[in-house]
């Protein structure tokens, strides 16, 4: 079961950002290592790292535990929170394109015989009738919840500005080493899926991920 709480990453000065797949989690994480190290003058590379569990380990469960609002779980009370949002359509291509480049887009509930899907149409077929679940392919409020309550939200071409009120938020001094931004530009599997796009498919990606048009992540 993927938790809201192992995508939470707690920065300094009191800063909660949610991290989404597709909403350029891998900009915030290089962002992250910088600032962080910067803001606390350690170096990462020596402490227990992992990805999905919000930054480093003992420091998030620390954190989580003895920080977290029982109310508001698992932000820490009175924290300043951060998002990023993407266009719904925009993000499912971004999302197949990475899928289908690491082969991982397959029926979850086979053994040995995985069913590829080459198509946008086949891959709404198998959202549509259960037979494929990956946490990328999951809409935005799965991972983000009500978008109230957050102080910030950036849609995703926008991180730099982002990551700038953030390092203001810690006190650092912005530089281009902070300035990370999202690729945004289509690969070549990219542009054909965009390309193959039916009127069709766009309402039936729409209507799949119409919980995150009902709550603003869009």
């Amino acid at each position: 079961m993927i938790l809201i709480s192992d995508h939470v990453w707690y920065l300094p000065n009191h800063i909660d950002m949610v991290t989404c797949p597709k909403n350029g989690m891998t900009s915030f994480k290089s962002f992250y290592h910088t600032a962080y190290r910067k803001a606390e003058n350690r170096r990462l590379e020596h402490e227990k790292f992992e990805y999905a569990k919000g930054g480093p380990l003992h420091r998030r469960d620390q954190r989580i535990w003895n920080m977290s609002s029982f109310h508001d779980y698992p932000f820490r009370s009175g924290s300043t929170r951060f998002a990023v949002k993407r266009d719904p359509v925009k993000r499912f291509v971004s999302a197949v394109e990475f899928l289908q480049r690491r082969g991982r887009l397959q029926e979850p509930r086979c053994d040995r015989d995985y069913t590829h899907y080459e198509k946008v149409s086949d891959v709404l077929d198998g959202l549509e009738n259960n037979r494929i679940f990956e946490f990328h392919l999951l809409p935005q409020t799965y991972f983000m919840g009500d978008r109230c309550k957050y102080d910030h939200i950036y849609d995703i071409v926008d991180l730099s500005s982002m990551f700038k009120a953030m390092t203001k938020k810690m006190g650092l001094q912005w530089s281009s080493a902070l300035n990370v931004k999202a690729n945004t530009m289509k690969t070549p599997v990219e542009k054909r899926i965009t390309n193959d796009l039916s009127f069709t498919d766009i309402e039936r990606i729409k209507s799949l991920y119409q919980i995150d048009y009902d709550n603003g992540w869009c």
